[in-house]
């Protein structure tokens, strides 16, 4: 009779999500390999242990690599030779041990080269092995867009509020002359800090035709392990500068420059992944907005460039001399192509100091991450991953409330705004990947590894202020008024997106000519 033994999974094993399906026992399962140990084959196969492993992610890696065994081990399986080399054989001893220590646990085949482990262990070495970081780069462009959206919207925001029209009015209380915002139901009065010329009257607009804006963030966050994801915090450094003309008293055109700079940490306390990636990028975005009375329109169209550089370990243990344990680093770069398109709509409802402003955006997003091989590790486990291509369409409402506080030094508009994001288009993908060192492109030998859908809807709450802290000048009675100085600040967080959180803080200046 032959023996089969499982080893008993724990819930609480670094990269188990908790959830089941995979990660729970079918006993239609356990009686198949049972009968399998019976019939006495020749050997076990990976795959026979489906449905038993913790995650969705080591049932994918079983698969590629038992294929992967099953596609070298006729000519790999005497050593090396004209028909297999020394990278490839590599490769085959890799998934060998994997192959020797799943028929060591089902009491079936060969078992010379088995890594001595349990069932749970083999899970896990099975995960180190799905190169699953990489969808992490995802993530990044994703973050990257998202940042360039968020800022492009501050920045039509003030845009709007600032520039509705000046005016120079005189006052009662024999102080210097202010500059008056109008919308046309309130003004903002500022002190003007130089004037030359006669004083216009209150409602006489005098159009400032160019600004020049400087944007920095900074974002913070984590990505908690999932059965096909893994954990990871990340920080983001994004600088944007750019200039909008006025064209017309109220149709602006603009140009902004953004560049960023990403790093992503795996935390291996917290799933079956360490190392990291680091990512820098650039984004060139133009927009138009209009505005008439209460009613407002934008639109933009924006390209991106990013490169990655991923740092990838293999850790795991063997209890066999005979298979020695693992503990590699693959190394890759690669770059990543992204167009992005946006258009809003929105209405300002105002009551004295206050305005409610609800809007609708729709944004779509196209990237494009390049075929890239993995390079340093010297013993068969880099990969060569195929293109990959990701595309998102979401749709926002927005709801933003804020007030005009006048004062000594300028005019400041804290506000409160809340948006509910829904993706139309971004489901979960699969990302293709061979080992280097058997890479034909042939499906066989492939890791299909799935990625996490993404949530369909969440929410994000922004708190901030604009501020004008420096009147226009007019140089002449008849001239346009020039030098204006605004800030900006807001803090943003993304609310209801399962298992992942994230943090912005945003600042910026606008200088007027």
């Amino acid at each position: 009779m032959i023996e089969v033994t499982l080893a008993k999974q724990s819930s609480d094993a670094p990269g188990v999500s908790g959830k089941k399906g995979f990660g729970s026992i079918d006993h239609r399962a356990v009686w198949g390999l049972g009968l399998l140990a019976f019939s006495a084959v020749s050997h076990a196969d990976l795959t026979d242990f489906a449905g038993q492993f913790s995650s969705q992610l080591e049932e994918i890696s079983a698969i590629g690599s038992q294929n992967t065994f099953n596609s070298l081990d006729p000519q790999c399986a005497g050593g090396v030779s004209v028909n297999c080399d020394s990278g490839t054989f590599q490769v085959y001893a890799n998934v060998r041990d994997l192959v020797h220590t799943a028929n060591e646990l089902s009491g079936s085949g060969p078992t010379a080269h088995s890594l001595g482990i349990d069932f749970e262990s083999l899970g896990f070495a099975l995960r180190w092995t799905a190169a699953e970081e990489t969808s992490a780069q995802e993530s990044m462009a994703s973050d990257f867009v998202t940042d360039q959206f968020g800022q492009l919207a501050g920045r039509l925001t003030a845009l709007r509020r600032a520039s509705r029209g000046t005016s120079i009015a005189s006052n009662d209380w024999k102080l210097p002359p202010i500059l008056s915002f109008s919308d046309g139901r309130r003004s903002y009065s500022v002190p003007v800090l130089s004037f030359s010329g006669s004083e216009q009257s209150a409602s006489e607009p005098l159009f400032t035709p160019t600004s020049a804006i400087a944007l920095t963030s900074y974002g913070w966050g984590n990505q908690e392990a999932t059965e096909l994801e893994d954990a990871f915090d990340f920080t983001a450094n994004n600088l944007s500068v750019g200039f909008d003309y006025r064209l017309s008293p109220t149709l602006f055109t603009g140009l902004i420059i953004g560049f960023s700079q990403t790093d992503i940490e795996f935390d291996s306390t917290r799933s079956i992944a360490d190392g990291g990636i680091e990512s820098e990028g650039v984004a060139l975005t133009g927009y138009v907005l209009f505005y008439k009375n209460d009613f407002f329109f934008s639109s933009s169209l924006g390209f991106q460039s990013m490169d990655f550089d991923m740092t990838r370990r293999i850790i795991y243990p063997s209890l066999n001399l005979d298979a020695s344990q693992v503990n590699e680093t693959a190394l890759s770069s690669t770059d990543a192509q992204v167009i992005t398109s946006s258009a809003s709509v929105g209405y300002s409802w105002q009551k004295g100091k206050w305005s409610i402003e609800p809007s609708v955006y729709l944004q779509y997003v196209d990237i494009e991450i390049s075929a890239f091989d993995e390079d340093g590790s010297a013993n068969g486990f880099d990969f060569r991953f195929n293109q990959q291509n990701i595309y998102s369409l979401e749709a926002t409402a927005s709801v933003k409330a804020q007030y005009a506080w006048s004062n000594s030094f300028g005019v400041v508009l804290p506000f409160v705004s809340a948006d509910f994001h829904s993706e139309q288009k971004n489901d979960s993908r699969t990302i293709s990947a061979e080992f280097l060192g058997v890479s034909s492109g042939n499906s066989s030998t492939a890791f299909q590894v799935a990625t996490d859908a993404p949530d369909a809807n969440y929410y994000t709450v922004s708190l901030g202020a604009n501020a004008v802290v420096r009147g226009s000048r007019q140089k002449a009675a008849d001239s346009a008024s020039s030098g204006g100085v605004q800030v900006y600040f807001t803090y943003q967080v993304v609310l209801q997106l399962e298992n992942y959180n994230e943090n912005t803080l945003t600042t910026g200046l606008r200088y007027e000519f």
